[in-house]
């Protein structure tokens, strides 16, 4: 058994990382998250007591299951259960997190090898900007680095069909029901909106020329609900006077 732990901010591609990883794996996968390789299955927690041997697993933004502020909850107990009980079972377990000390300090100690991802410089793509690429660095238990290798935006492209990069764990969703909860209050949807066209205005990934296809990628590497899509797009092109709401 091997437990990887796949760490980096948002948009850094831990995602993209482990599905190209499932891309030359030819075992079951059972991910959190959607991938759309003849070899996946859906992952639900409880699936974990009952998963057969000899396969792969996949869990993005572990800390919604591993979180180090709740570890003696009986989620991180049943999970440590399994990563000690996966070596018996020839599985290889993948995680990802954007620190790595939110995860439990078990799977922590458990990590046989930790990557870590960054993003570096800027170009542009479809009428965005984009990373120019993302840097990957893989280390052993032991702090020693393994490998490295940089992967150039336009390589990765073909990789963002296979997987949803939106759809992790249950936040997808969450974001659905707060969406639906909070789309007819106009005072906190004024509030969400304006958060999101924020954090696009902050991200490295800047829109040259506002389309619709262009603000759906955006939203797409920055995390970014595509729920709040048509907002956004209708007050960046001032169609809606958000702060007169």
């Amino acid at each position: 058994m091997t437990l990887w732990s796949i760490i980096g901010n948002l948009g850094t591609g831990k995602t993209l990382f482990i599905v190209i990883l499932a891309t030359s794996l030819k075992r079951l996968i059972y991910s959190n998250f959607k991938i759309y390789l003849p070899n996946y299955r859906k992952l639900e927690l409880i699936d974990l007591i009952d998963l057969e041997t000899n396969v792969n697993v996949f869990i993005d933004e572990a800390y919604a299951w591993i979180d180090s502020r709740a570890s003696g909850s009986a989620v991180n107990r049943y999970c440590s259960y399994i990563v000690l009980q996966s070596r018996k079972t020839f599985t290889d377990i993948f995680l990802t997190a954007q620190l790595f000390g939110s995860l439990d300090v078990r799977f922590r100690l458990q990590s046989n090898v930790i990557v870590y991802c960054q993003k570096f410089g800027q170009k542009e793509y479809n009428n965005i900007i984009v990373p120019a690429k993302f840097i990957y660095r893989i280390y052993n238990r032991e702090s020693q680095l393994i490998q490295s290798f940089d992967l150039d935006f336009e390589k990765a492209i073909p990789y963002f069909k296979l997987y949803d990069t939106l759809e992790i764990v249950d936040s997808n969703e969450k974001e659905s029901l707060e969406y639906y909860l909070i789309k007819n209050n106009e005072k906190r949807l004024k509030n969400k909106v304006l958060e999101y066209v924020k954090a696009l205005e902050n991200s490295n990934i800047k829109i040259k020329k506002l389309t619709h296809s262009s603000l759906n990628f955006a939203l797409l590497i920055n995390e970014i609900p595509l729920l709040y899509e048509s907002y956004i797009y209708d007050y960046l092109k001032g169609k809606i006077d958000i702060e007169a709401m």
